[in-house]
């Protein structure tokens, strides 16, 4: 009989201080440095992507607002005010449900607030405008408007909406951007 017992088709030793533990927890040790440096540098690219998309925006809101190439319906390209140039998709809006009551197979009725951000990268500290929006996945979209004026948005605290169930899901979208200068 040998000197280690096994058990089940096991050592009953130190697992650990075997050659082949050691060797796949050098393996696993290199796997998880690359993943940690591949989610890194995903990360670097993704906000790469943003930055250079916001770029992108910005010079043609200026572009569009500049040469007068505004598309037919007005407030729907970009608006200048004080020289710089918001289109309805320099305008990122988040929804947060507040409160939601559901009736079963009546849907719910859902209390919103939306959370607005300037996705470009002009300084929009002075200037002031109005945009549209419109928030979708209720029985009706709800339309609505908010300001950015000096850099500060203003909307409305809360909005209340119906859904058709309550796995819809809420988005809102810019449509319409006005200077108010």
């Amino acid at each position: 009989m040998t000197a280690a017992a096994f058990f089940a088709g096991r050592m009953t030793g130190d697992p650990t201080s075997s050659d082949e533990y050691r060797s796949q927890s050098a393996k696993l040790d290199t796997a998880v440095s690359r993943a940690e440096a591949a989610e890194e540098e995903l990360g670097q690219s993704s906000d790469k992507v943003e930055s250079l998309t916001g770029e992108l925006n910005d010079a043609q809101a200026q572009v569009d607002a500049l040469v007068g190439e505004l598309p037919p319906e007005a407030g729907s390209g970009p608006a200048l005010s004080d020289g710089v140039a918001i289109a309805p998709r320099n305008i990122r809006i988040g929804v947060k449900t507040r409160s939601k009551e559901c009736f079963g197979s009546a849907g719910c009725n859902v209390t919103v607030q939306i959370d607005p951000d300037y996705a470009g990268n002009q300084d929009v500290s002075s200037g002031s405008w109005e945009i549209t929006y419109e928030i979708r996945g209720g029985e009706d979209p709800v339309v609505e408007t908010m300001t950015l004026e000096d850099g500060t948005f203003s909307f409305p605290e809360e909005q209340f909406l119906q859904t058709t169930s309550s796995n819809s899901k809420l988005t809102a979208v810019a449509t319409r951007v006005d200077s108010l200068d």
